[in-house]
């Protein structure tokens, strides 16, 4: 028996941004053991969920369904449950792909919850956290969101407590890299490694209402010029259109300026616009 959701019903899978990602080492796994500092935004894609008898997607962004986190989210809840439910499944983008912002893993975050409701299976936060974390440690990160710190390999998960309101003008240069994130982390090196310092700052200035500017940090700064074809003169045309730092959001290549006001974000995406990028004004969530 289907649950709450009888009709064709719209979730949306919000964006994020990395106001702090530190590499403190290598852990025994081979995995990287990070401390970031994650902020859902608003910039979102938009997922409809309808009553099918098998699963449907519409909307898909790869060419093989079964290389689609929202195809593997949906199959993987179905098998785990033995549900003999379906569901058609369809996704808007607006978040570019493979850009850093995590809208592949924000899509199958919000397929875990919609298809939970769908299929009335009663299943608490922490339950589709943990299912999420099969398919990567930023789906789980995706079932709350918000202002989060993420620790380990990914899969720790501390919410901050605290109202962080920003602007956020997100830019991104339209190019990107096969196996991105592999890259990006094989290319840090252990001079790079610090320990946190940063992002336990910026919390306690977020915490405390101090300027935050100076604690922003991303490792891969300095690594996504040497990657991404052209990424060097896209950031020199952004980076003195704001008194602010543009930071590159997870492995990039998209970067972000924070802004306290709405009217002087609207200033930097119009002279964004103007250089012939995409760039969208989101506020913090």
């Amino acid at each position: 028996m289907y649950g709450p959701i009888q009709k064709k019903t719209k979730f949306y899978a919000y964006a994020k941004i990395n106001l702090s990602l530190e590499i403190l080492g290598q852990l025994s796994n081979g995995y990287h053991e990070i401390s970031s500092l994650v902020q859902t935004i608003s910039l979102a894609d938009q997922i409809t969920f309808e009553p099918e008898k098998k699963i449907i997607i519409d909307g898909s962004i790869t060419s093989n369904i079964k290389n689609d986190l929202i195809y593997q989210a949906a199959i993987l809840l179905k098998e785990l449950f033995g549900c003999n439910f379906g569901a058609r499944i369809t996704l808007n983008k607006n978040i570019p792909i493979a850009s850093g912002l995590g809208g592949g893993s924000s899509n199958a975050a919000v397929v875990l919850k919609g298809l939970n409701l769908l299929w009335n299976l009663g299943l608490k936060y922490s339950d589709l956290e943990e299912i999420g974390s099969k398919l990567g440690s930023e789906v789980s990160y995706f079932i709350k969101g918000g202002l989060m710190l993420v620790e380990n390999s990914g899969e720790k998960l501390h919410s901050i407590k605290t109202k962080f309101k920003q602007w956020v003008v997100v830019c991104f240069p339209g190019v990107t890299i096969t196996d991105k994130t592999k890259i990006m982390y094989s290319k840090v090196s252990k001079q790079q490694y610090t320990k946190g310092e940063n992002t336990q700052k910026l919390i306690e200035a977020i915490k405390f209402k101090k300027p935050i500017q100076h604690y922003l940090f991303n490792v891969f700064d300095s690594i996504a010029p040497l990657v991404f074809e052209g990424f060097p003169r896209f950031f020199n045309d952004i980076k003195t259109i704001s008194e602010n730092r543009f930071i590159l959001s997870g492995a990039g290549p998209s970067i972000f300026v924070l802004s306290d006001t709405f009217a002087n974000a609207k200033i930097i995406e119009q002279k964004i616009k103007e250089k012939g990028y995409w760039v969208r004004v989101a506020r913090t969530l």
